[in-house]
């Protein structure tokens, strides 16, 4: 798989989760967000 596929499968995949939105023609979206930050806590116990 090339870098290109890569980012486009990210790019996807944050866009299901709704963290952005490609907007744009068929062959050239942009990923366009609406927020200016984004806080991520992660549990370190289980």
């Amino acid at each position: 798989m090339n870098g290109t596929s890569n980012v486009h499968n990210d790019l996807t995949f944050l866009e299901g989760i709704g963290l952005l939105e490609l907007k744009g023609s068929k062959n050239r979206k942009a990923p366009v967000v609406d927020y200016d930050a984004l806080h991520i806590t992660v549990p370190l116990t289980a």
